[in-house]
């Protein structure tokens, strides 16, 4: 959404998000669960590249649906792969922001802009009425509401083998809680 490659840095909130002051001009974006996030007091639509005026407070609130929200950053957080990932493994206290959770006062290195990222920015800038990205098919969220029923798809794996032809007929064919 913000023209990042696959293998940038995001930042993951579990229940509540982060509260962040950008110091350049940017691009966000927002996915995973839904979450109260504003831009000086104003309501911020997930998934849809969001232009950021240098100076700007967004604040990532708490989820609404779901417990985890992403929040990429165009150019991604800079930090080092470790074993191929650049999330954070607090327990073991390595990868991602110095192996922690983010603390007040952090300041995140953002890595370069891609081409995709700096023309989504120089369009979004110079509109500033209209500050987030909207194309004609975009006006519908691309992931359904969550809640209700949902159909998980399996495939069978190794362990599938142990299991009777009517053991493998029922675990495909019911429905679980939970």
């Amino acid at each position: 959404l913000v023209g990042n490659d696959e293998s940038a840095a995001v930042l993951e909130g579990t229940l509540i998000g982060p509260v962040l002051r950008f110091e350049q001009d940017s691009l966000v974006a927002l996915s995973g669960g839904q979450a109260d996030t504003r831009i000086d007091d104003a309501p911020v639509p997930h998934r849809r590249a969001i232009f950021v005026q240098a100076g700007t407070e967004v604040v990532v609130g708490p989820c609404t649906s779901g417990c985890r929200t992403t929040l990429a950053i165009a150019g991604g957080v800079d930090v080092a792969p470790v074993l191929g990932s650049r999330s954070s493994n607090v327990r073991a206290h390595c990868g991602g922001f110095e192996g922690r959770a983010l603390r007040v006062g952090d300041r995140l290195p953002i890595g370069p802009l891609s081409d995709a990222s700096r023309r989504l920015l120089a369009t979004l800038r110079g509109n500033a009425a209209r500050w987030t990205a909207e194309e004609p098919g975009w006006e519908h969220d691309l992931a359904p509401p969550m809640g209700g029923d949902v159909t998980v798809r399996t495939l069978p794996g190794a362990a599938s083998a142990a299991l009777d032809e009517q053991s493998r007929h029922t675990f495909f064919s019911m429905p679980f809680t939970v």
